[in-house]
């Protein structure tokens, strides 16, 4: 987000894909920073989403080329290549203290 300097507010949704995002606790990931701190009605699991992309493609020709179209507009960014990365990822790793536990 930084990199594209994309805000919170930018974001319409979260999408969480396959198994993972299907049965994760929302409010747990955004707890421990797995997904951005956003409200909670902007995340969104959408299952299985590479098996559902492959067959609209195969079924529709229209999407199919809009899908082609993607990898022209993806860019890719190496992560562990960025000065800052190490010191990013670090700080990223502390979950949040427990205020009581019960």
């Amino acid at each position: 987000m930084k990199e594209l300097g994309v805000c919170l507010s930018d974001l319409d949704e979260v999408l969480l894909a396959g198994s993972f995002g299907t049965y994760i606790d929302p409010a747990s990931a955004r707890t421990i920073g797995l997904i951005p701190p956003v409200d909670l009605d902007r995340v969104v699991p959408v299952g299985n989403s590479s098996l559902e992309g492959a067959k609209i493609s195969l079924l529709s020709f229209r999407e199919q080329q809009l899908g082609l179209g993607l990898a022209d507009r993806v860019e890719y960014l190496e992560l562990s290549a960025r000065p800052d990365f190490n010191d990013v990822f670090v700080a990223a790793l502390g979950f949040p203290v427990a205020e009581r536990l019960v």
